[in-house]
């Protein structure tokens, strides 16, 4: 007899008895008999449990599942032991800015430090810096104008000034949330680490991240605030394993800083040797 039709007979059974035993058993009985008709036989359960055994997407599925069982309750313990931030609100927060001013140290291939600062603003088209104009303690200039569309590099050593047609000193892509998120893409590695910069007396997420493409080899550390998820600082090495000094550290970055008036304009000095390009 069907599970269901057993249920039916016990049903039309309980105006016969009228003792509370037998209708207590009758209960019981009609209980055991729905879970009967909800569930698989052992015959069925064994033969599924094969089943899975023997395909390999299953067994896949399942280790995948015990890595789940085992992953999310350390990555929910993780996340309430440390602050949130996630690059996206870096993006959002970098978006439309208009200038940028920094300032820090750059190496050349000799390993001499120089230091720099340098202020920027986009192109009209926000593909990458225009104007710009980059100095260092040693007295070297490089200034890009974007609406006389002509860069000069100063180079004090040899008093000579070269005059380039077009922009030829920029940073590409402009430094926006773009370029975050295809700085995130393009890294093979990524680590987060939270904790407090007790110079700045700030809670940071310090980031290292190496380049994806063997032909670039580079590696970079960015230092964002967690209240105002900007990038503050970074380091960037021209190698994949951040060996040796930076190549570049920027160790000052403000965001839509007040620019100098006429910070985008060159004057050639009397007596300076001039190379047009």
């Amino acid at each position: 007899m069907r599970p269901a039709e057993n249920i039916k007979r016990l049903i039309q059974n309980l105006s016969d008895k009228t003792s509370v035993q037998m209708d207590q058993r009758v209960r019981e009985d009609m209980l055991r008999a729905l879970a009967e008709s909800e569930k698989p036989s052992v015959l069925m359960r064994l033969k599924i449990g094969r089943t899975i055994m023997k395909s390999p997407i299953a067994k896949l599925a399942a280790a995948a599942m015990i890595a789940i069982a085992i992953v999310l309750p350390l990555a929910i313990l993780n996340y309430t032991a440390t602050p949130a931030w996630a690059i996206e609100q870096t993006i959002e927060a970098i978006e439309g800015f208009h200038a940028i001013y920094g300032s820090g140290v750059t190496v050349d291939e000799n390993g001499n430090e120089y230091e720099f600062e340098y202020w920027a603003r986009p192109r009209k088209d926000g593909t990458a810096s225009g104007d710009l104009r980059m100095e260092t303690k040693g007295g070297q200039v490089i200034v890009v104008n974007e609406q006389k569309n002509v860069t000069y590099k100063y180079d004090p050593g040899h008093s000579t000034v070269y005059v380039e047609s077009g922009i030829t000193f920029y940073s590409s892509p402009w430094i926006n949330g773009e370029y975050f998120r295809k700085m995130k893409e393009d890294c093979t590695d990524w680590h987060e680490e939270y904790r407090r910069d007790e110079l700045m007396g700030r809670d940071c997420v310090f980031v290292r991240a190496s380049d994806r493409d063997p032909g670039n080899n580079w590696s970079y550390v960015f230092q964002f605030d967690l209240e105002t998820k900007l990038p503050i600082r970074l380091k960037v090495w021209n190698n994949s394993d951040f060996k040796g000094k930076p190549y570049v550290t920027a160790d000052k970055v403000l965001y839509n800083p007040e620019l100098p008036e006429g910070i985008f304009d060159f004057t050639i000095l009397e007596g300076v040797q001039v190379i047009n390009r």
